[in-house]
């Protein structure tokens, strides 16, 4: 067997060890960070809804 060898062993030893190093190296640069958020107070109230862009108002020609 070609494991039996301190030299091979040492080599796969190695090679686990920077497989597992890129691994963890990769799995930390992925990793999900956290995102600052906006605490506010929750109240019951009217729903106020706005919007504040202009528009044009196109008609549809053909019927459906």
């Amino acid at each position: 067997m070609a494991l039996n060898r301190p030299r091979n062993r040492t080599r796969l030893a190695l090679g686990i060890g920077l497989a597992l190093l890129l691994f963890l190296a990769l799995a930390a640069a992925f990793w999900p960070r956290p995102e600052l958020v906006d605490l506010g107070q929750v109240t019951r109230g009217p729903l106020v809804v706005t919007i504040d862009e202009e528009g044009k108002t196109r008609c549809a020609t053909s019927t459906w």
